[in-house]
């Protein structure tokens, strides 16, 4: 399965196993990740929220993928 995402404008597809759930929460329900989290100068989580009491976070793919941006 592939999954296409935006970066910085460009769209990249990114081949998955699979994908158990598809969400769309607000940013009201998304949180900030604690300091802990990070390392370093950059962090990989951008924000964390709870779906049926599952920690779900959202990433920063930017970060998580770095060729990816300088493929762009």
């Amino acid at each position: 399965m592939i999954i296409v995402v935006e970066i910085d404008e460009t769209l990249f597809g990114l081949l998955v196993d699979a994908v158990s759930d598809i969400i769309a929460p607000t940013e009201d329900e998304m949180q900030s990740p604690p300091d802990a989290a990070k390392s370093g100068d950059q962090s990989y989580v951008r924000a964390l929220t709870l779906v049926d009491e599952k920690m779900v976070r959202k990433l920063k793919l930017a970060s998580v993928l770095p060729l990816i941006q300088d493929a762009a």
